[in-house]
């Protein structure tokens, strides 16, 4: 198990901009037509942060390195969504970047991505992605213990655009208008990914599910990587709670959420680990919580290092503002200290 850590946070609006039911009932999103440009387009972004994180003077060679992007960084085009089959392509493109031996010892929680499922036409799926860096996590030379998926169960009535944007009882109740919302451009009644455990927006219960990941590709929210033990959450599955008691606490190194709308609601993590969570729903240091346990109590820690990736000299692989991709700017990176574990 690592002895150190440092914790890297790129905080970024990754929720669309508006305050008016017009603004929130628009059929677009932020991003391009063109579902693989828009991939390309928010890993050189995303790549940029990463490489801005790396050569800051605050970075410890020795500390396993955790870099953590919002809920949503890979929103999924002008519609929303992504195709499933362009998921895959996320990851390869991503892996061209993290690849490189100047990630070894890091590790990537690169936000979710939406994509509708194969054979469905409003069957969500929001999936956050996990991996180490500084070797390839495709292909036969990948481990299945390098990367890994967590599923988010709950959909959100702040998760889409449409007539019941923030109305969460219009969006979750049992009349007509549960789980409408706009995407494709079309306002569909959306359902959760198949499996999920709960009653959201028309998904069946599973109450055998379980949420420990034996592979790269379990969806649960627990895995081991590099060594830590991991519980990783994504927004309103926070809030229910949907991880907790799946896992010892004392048995849990890092509790990670990554969110577009979220607050602590609960900690799983054992003494001398570390919780969590990078949020996207605005721009501010404050949408950004590090806490180590000590002793049973929670004490919060302070970034040390603050990176404006507004700033155009940060901009290496992606030029421009990218106010088409993300209507708030390209966002701050905050480097935190080492951490003993």
């Amino acid at each position: 198990m690592p002895k150190t850590i440092q914790c890297i946070a790129y905080q970024i609006k990754t929720a669309p901009a508006g305050t008016t039911a017009a603004d929130f009932d628009r059929l677009e999103y932020p991003g391009l037509t063109d579902q693989k440009r828009d991939i390309e387009a928010r890993c050189k972004i995303l790549f940029d942060a990463a490489e801005a994180a790396r050569k800051d003077p605050k970075i410890n060679a020795m500390a396993t390195k955790l870099f953590v992007a919002p809920e949503f960084f890979f929103r999924g085009a002008r519609g929303g969504v992504y195709s499933a089959e362009n998921l895959t392509y996320l990851s390869e493109v991503m892996d061209g970047y993290l690849k490189k031996a100047d990630y070894f010892r890091w590790i990537f929680v690169l936000g979710t991505a939406l994509a509708v499922m194969p054979g469905t036409d409003n069957e969500i799926l929001n999936v956050a992605f996990a991996r180490v860096g500084g070797k390839t996590t495709i292909g036969p030379a990948a481990s299945t213990s390098d990367s890994t998926l967590i599923y988010k169960e709950y959909i959100s009535a702040i998760d889409f655009l449409g007539p019941n944007f923030g109305k969460h009882e219009a969006f979750r109740g049992i009349g007509p208008e549960k789980g409408m919302a706009n995407i494709d451009q079309v306002l569909k009644q959306l359902q959760s990914t198949s499996g999920s455990k709960g009653p959201h927006a028309g998904s069946a219960a599973n109450p055998s599910g379980t949420e420990t990941s034996a592979s790269g590709l379990g969806g649960a929210t627990n895995f081991k990587m590099d060594g830590l033990q991991f519980t990783c959450e994504i927004c309103l599955d926070h809030a229910k709670s949907r991880a907790k008691g799946t896992i010892a606490a004392a048995d849990v190194d890092v509790h990670l959420v990554t969110s577009c709308g979220m607050t602590p609601y609960y900690r799983q993590v054992r003494n001398g680990g570390i919780y969590f969570l990078v949020d996207g729903i605005g721009n501010s240091k404050d949408l950004v919580t590090l806490e180590q346990k000590a002793a049973g109590k929670l004490n919060p820690v302070a970034s040390v290092s603050t990176i404006d990736m507004n700033d155009k000299s940060r901009w290496k692989n992606h030029a421009g503002a990218a106010a088409n991709l993300f209507e708030g700017g390209k966002g701050t990176v905050y480097v935190f200290p080492k951490l003993d574990m």
